[in-house]
């Protein structure tokens, strides 16, 4: 499943911060460099995922303590040594389980990590690999899980050998009260981030031709698994692929910060943030392509999987833009709502204030659907 966004389909209602364009989510290795428990390690927007043989833990951290951090560094006479990172982590334990499933790694890539932090050089290592993909191997009796990136997120697919039996899978949540919601997702809310990932999809591979095999979400007791209620041919392979709608990185090469993310009637996903230098994945006939002063506002929307950038846009003048707020009308226009310290704001004419009139004001930005 994706994840972005994250083990399962989630989509991550949290802002994304990233350093870099289009990384591609990978799998640290475990040589020494961290509890024996854990074998390995992905950075996730916003938290981190760790991979142990019987199961999968989230840590997510809270970007509204640490966007409130970075406002505080840059006032006067204000110390951060004191501000807490509110953070929340849980469990997903493969219930049930081998307890000793072999995972097996592949894809590697080029790069690689070096760790040498502390004084106690039992836990430094080097040359640390990384990997595109990981399988839990006969988790269940003829049963795999498969963890690879795709699109910039994060998927896992259960693979069910012909004859095996997918009930015995069972994902328990520890840390979390999960909920379905009426249209089959399942709902997650943490204290510092909201999840949700997609009812999963379910298929076989039959005389060369893709057959979707109905399926749906069982929840109990915190504890979830799969039904299929019209069942299945259990002569071949199963694969279940939870569908996440997507999680992405977007930024520049300079610090990006997310402040607000949206939604509107198609699906497609908006997201607005905070660019301090050019670079920022503007697109041709955009609105405003240019980087405009020391922090633009920028605006992304996505196709409703997050494969396709529709649009990007910066929004500000020569000071400082922030867009703090993002609402789809229904017509699916995107209206931004923020703060700017820009004398040269873009504005329309005859709008109610064309004019700065302080060292901040509030905007508001009525965008069309391209």
């Amino acid at each position: 499943m994706k994840i972005v966004a994250f083990l399962f389909s989630f989509l991550f209602t949290i802002s994304i911060v990233s350093l870099a364009q289009d990384k591609q989510i990978s799998f640290i290795k475990n040589t020494t460099q961290w509890e024996s428990q854990i074998s390995y390690k992905s950075y996730l927007p916003g938290g981190e995922l760790f991979l142990t043989p019987h199961g999968l833990r989230y840590s997510f951290h809270s970007l509204k303590d640490l966007d409130a951090i970075h406002e505080m560094k840059h006032s006067k006479n204000r110390s951060v040594n004191d501000e807490k990172v509110h953070c929340h982590a849980y469990d997903v334990t493969f219930k049930g389980a081998n307890l000793n499933p072999v995972l097996h790694e592949s894809k590697k890539l080029n790069e690689y990590h070096n760790y040498f932090i502390g004084n106690n050089p039992a836990h430094w290592a080097s040359n640390v690999p990384l990997f595109e993909h990981i399988q839990y191997e006969n988790l269940y009796p003829g049963i795999d899980l498969s963890l690879y990136s795709k699109n910039n997120s994060l998927e896992y697919d259960f693979i069910i050998a012909a004859h095996a039996n997918p009930n015995l899978i069972q994902l328990a949540f520890n840390g979390v009260t999960p909920s379905l919601k009426n249209n089959g997702n399942l709902f997650i809310k943490t204290s510092v981030n909201e999840l949700t990932e997609l009812a999963p999809f379910a298929y076989q591979i039959i005389n060369n031709n893709k057959q979707v095999v109905p399926c749906h979400f069982a929840l109990k007791n915190n504890e979830l698994s799969y039904a299929f209620p019209e069942g299945y041919n259990t002569s071949y392979e199963l694969v279940i692929d939870p569908i996440l709608i997507f999680s992405t990185y977007s930024g520049s090469n300079a610090t990006t910060y997310g402040f607000s993310a949206t939604y509107d009637l198609t699906g497609s996903l908006y997201a607005g943030g905070e660019c301090f230098a050019v670079g920022w994945p503007s697109t041709v006939g955009a609105f405003q392509v240019t980087y405009g002063g020391s922090v633009d506002a920028g605006i992304n929307k996505y196709s409703p999987n997050g494969s396709a950038l529709i649009f990007s846009t910066y929004i500000g003048g020569v000071s400082s833009d922030v867009p703090n707020n993002l609402v789809v009308n229904a017509n699916n226009e995107l209206i931004v709502f923020g703060s700017t310290s820009s004398g040269n704001m873009p504005v329309t004419a005859g709008c109610y204030d064309n004019t700065a009139n302080g060292a901040s004001d509030m905007y508001v930005t009525h965008l069309n659907t391209t």
